[in-house]
């Protein structure tokens, strides 16, 4: 689905409200998309400081350069995942 900052996006995982700070898991979540699970074994297998990591969400974001895309950190993501974005 499109985005307003030029991106086209896929979220698994939580829903998050930031002005409340409330979490939400959708009630057809059936977990992550099974691609996801190979890609971090394949990152956690290759990186001493990611071995014990576990994830709650994937998020695969697609940049389209034309629709000026770009993916700004948020001071919202500290709340919510701290240093665990990957």
């Amino acid at each position: 689905q499109p985005s307003q900052s030029g991106r086209w996006k896929q979220d698994f995982g939580p829903r998050a409200n930031f002005k409340k700070r409330l979490i939400k898991v959708p009630e057809d979540f059936r977990g992550l998309p099974r691609y996801a699970h190979t890609l971090l074994e394949r990152v956690c297998s290759r990186c001493e400081a990611l071995r014990d990591f576990q994830s709650v969400e994937c998020l695969v974001l697609r940049y389209d350069e034309a629709r000026g895309a770009n993916h700004d950190f948020h001071v919202d993501d500290t709340w919510l995942w701290g240093d665990r974005i990957v």
